[in-house]
């Protein structure tokens, strides 16, 4: 071994454990260079003189920035197998082959450490790979990953990349193609060559050999070294001499030996790292990393906060910035991805020899993307267009803006134009301009029943539209967390059930069990789940109230913050109750059935009722609109408690045939705002209810 490759920063331990040291202390190794001269400077580059410390960790910092941006973004969504039907819909596949593997790969990781891993490989060293470890039966068990500098490939039995020789941890191993998943950065012109963006941005910034290894070697280490040795190049040390050299650093740089004595052997010195706050501030040299990362990693440099970014991009731009990088940078690579998912793991044979695993046509392995953030609608730009749009356009196109389906063609009110009707009165308590001498001065305020049939349908629009603009966060979060209760129930169904293994089958610990689950994990997992949506909705119900009444939203916001905290209470109570029940309904039907442990099991991992689809829809419908108006009723109570105001609240229906007869009843009915309804509610939001409130201030 020549002693410039043993000079090569010391790596830290991997995931699997292959033959890599481990760091003892902060102390690495840089290389020596090349012809075997003295390195005064840890850092040069080629073609333009020396590159100073600094900058070379700042490029480290910024890359590492980028590549754990793009990592956790990238392993937000989960994976799944569906396939998709008649109807176009694409439907998850929960009993596939594939779908325990492609939930927890490995005893030691799930699946989203397996995908943030395999692309921080892949932005390192432009390639990785997934070993499919197979059980007795041939069944993929578990997904193993490997960097580019772990496994090469070469071309065999006709194929590019026809065999794979991974260094693994009983040494190499050669893998034919069936028994792997190849994830690769192209290069434009080798088949086998990788171009990682760390190699874009290292080699965009004119860095040298050397400079450009010991970035690597920060990275791979996620350490700055505090020590930098350096030997004679004359001294040719065997192997075993190398070692007790390596050793002897090891040693001294435990804590416990801080302030000795350090004598190097082989006429070796060491250099100590250290940076002042001054080196590291903005310049000319820094920018051009900053914005050089940036783009090697394509991610804008606000989203990742580089000082380039925010110097030339205003906060109010960064959700627009995240968007975009989302859309044009994530979603392709989820969507090359899944093609080499559905080709690799799920129709290819999982050895060679074999049969493909799954070869029919319509399924296919996806990322559930449903939960990502910047891919739901922007609810605020939806209600604000549906406002705008009512000054022009008929009730039926504000509708369909929404996603709604149109009125019945022979409804009279699809020819309404509600912006030629007279305009509502605006509802204000603000005094006129001259208040301090016009104290006195009547303030007029619209009373609610002198609204016309068609303000009172604007008004209703405006509320629709807003609350349907909320659905899509709370079905996806509601949806991704019905999954989550899903999976932890059934597993606990398939331990606990079959945990005596007697007939007829005991559920007494798998019940016990379920409660505990239940009023424990599952509370504080819903809690973070439906308090920021609780939030965000009565935020933007109070924010519009607010805005109509002329009030400041600071008076507004305390009762807002109670309500926040109480429903998300009732309603995590609610939604646990519900699957309880749910799920002992559906043990007791496969007990009366005479069912198996297995397939009750199964019944339990299928039940709708806890945790299908519609479940999730009734949520989110639900929810919103009674965030909606309950926001509203709270902070308007807190409110005119606080100044001793009055104010009313008047029930308001769609007035279409769907409105049960219960509210029919309510329609125009006028409470003070600390009231209950003849029906009990202080508000509307009962399963499914579409109604909503109109409030009024009234001063003697």
């Amino acid at each position: 071994m020549r002693l410039v490759d043993r000079l090569l920063s010391i790596a830290a331990p991997s995931r699997n454990g292959r033959g890599h040291e481990a760091k003892a202390a902060p102390v690495s190794f840089i290389p020596r260079d090349a012809s075997g001269g003295t390195i005064e400077a840890p850092f040069v580059i080629s073609n333009s003189g020396r590159v100073s410390r600094n900058t070379a960790f700042a490029v480290a910092v910024y890359a590492y920035a980028a590549i754990m941006w793009r990592a956790e973004k990238y392993s937000e969504p989960a994976l799944y197998v569906g396939e998709l039907g008649d109807d176009d819909e694409f439907a998850w596949l929960p009993d596939h082959e594939l779908a325990e593997v492609l939930d927890v790969p490995s005893p030691d990781y799930d699946m989203g450490e397996l995908l943030m891993l395999t692309r921080m490989y892949r932005d390192v060293t432009g390639a990785a790979i997934w070993v499919k470890d197979l059980d007795r039966s041939g069944r993929v068990r578990r997904l193993v990953p490997f960097s580019a500098d772990e496994f090469s490939v070469e071309a065999a039995d006709g194929r590019i990349y026809g065999r794979f020789r991974v260094m693994s941890a009983a040494g190499q191993q050669t893998l034919p193609p069936e028994r792997v998943v190849y994830f690769r950065e192209p290069y434009p012109g080798d088949w086998y060559a990788h171009l990682a963006p760390l190699d874009v941005a290292l080699r965009s910034l004119s860095l040298g050999e050397q400079a450009t290894e010991t970035v690597r070697a920060v990275l791979k280490n996620a350490l700055f070294p505090s020590v930098i040795i350096q030997t004679d190049p004359a001294w040719q040390p065997s192997d075993e001499e190398w070692e007790r050299f390596k050793d002897q650093i090891r040693q001294y740089a435990r804590i416990d030996r801080k302030g000795e004595p350090l004598a190097l052997t082989g006429g070796g010195k060491a250099s100590v790292v250290s940076l002042s706050i001054q080196q590291l501030l903005p310049s000319e040299i820094l920018n051009r990393v900053e914005a050089t990362v940036a783009a090697a990693f394509r991610v804008p440099p606000i989203v990742l906060q580089f000082l380039v970014g925010l110097e030339n991009s205003p906060w109010s731009q960064m959700q627009e910035a995240r968007r975009g990088a989302t859309q044009d940078l994530l979603v392709p690579m989820w969507a090359r991805d899944q093609r080499k998912l559905t080709a690799q793991l799920l129709r290819a044979p999982v050895d060679a020899g074999r049969p493909p695993l799954d070869p029919h046509p319509r399924r296919e392995i996806r990322f559930d993307l449903g939960p990502v953030a910047a891919l739901q609608p922007d609810r605020a730009s939806l209600a604000e267009m549906a406002q705008r749009m009512e000054r022009f356009a008929r009730v039926r196109d504000l509708r369909q803006i929404v996603g709604l389906e149109p009125l019945d063609d022979d409804d009279p009110r699809n020819d309404v134009i509600p912006g030629l009707q007279p305009p509502a009165p605006a509802v204000s308590i603000a005094r006129p301009a001259a208040e301090e001498e016009e104290r006195s001065a009547p303030i007029v305020i619209a009373t609610k029943a002198d609204l016309t049939e068609q303000q009172k349908d604007v008004a209703w629009h405006r509320f629709d539209a807003a609350t349907k603009a909320q659905e899509p966060a709370w079905r996806a979060a509601v949806a991704a967390q019905l999954e989550r209760d899903r999976e932890e129930i059934a597993r606990l169904a398939a331990e606990y059930l079959g945990a005596a293994k007697q007939s007829p089958v005991d559920p007494t610990a798998f019940l016990r069990e379920l409660a505990r689950y239940l009023s424990g994990p599952a509370l504080e997992t819903w809690r973070r789940v439906v308090e920021p949506l609780i939030g965000a909705t009565g935020e933007a119900a109070v924010t519009q109230i607010a805005a109509e009444l002329g009030v400041a939203w600071d008076m507004l916001q305390p009762g807002l913050a109670d309500y926040v905290q109480r429903e998300a209470a009732w309603l995590i109570r609610q939604v646990t109750d519900t699957t309880r029940q749910a799920v002992r309904d559906a043990l007791q039907a496969g007990l009366e059935a005479g069912e198996t442990i297995d397939q009750l099991a199964a019944r339990i991992r299928a039940s709708d009722a806890a945790f299908g689809p519609a479940r999730a829809e009734l949520i989110a419908r639900t929810e919103t609109t009674r965030v909606y108006n309950g926001a509203q009723v709270e902070s308007l109570t807190a409110w005119a408690a606080e100044i001793d105001a009055r104010v009313t609240k008047t029930w308001l229906t769609v007035r279409d045939g769907r409105v049960r007869d219960e509210h029919r009843a309510l329609d125009g009915v006028t409470v003070g705002i600390r009231d209950r309804f003849p029906n009990g509610l202080l508000a509307p939001g009962e399963p499914n209810c579409r109604c909503t409130l109109l409030y009024e201030v009234v001063e003697d």
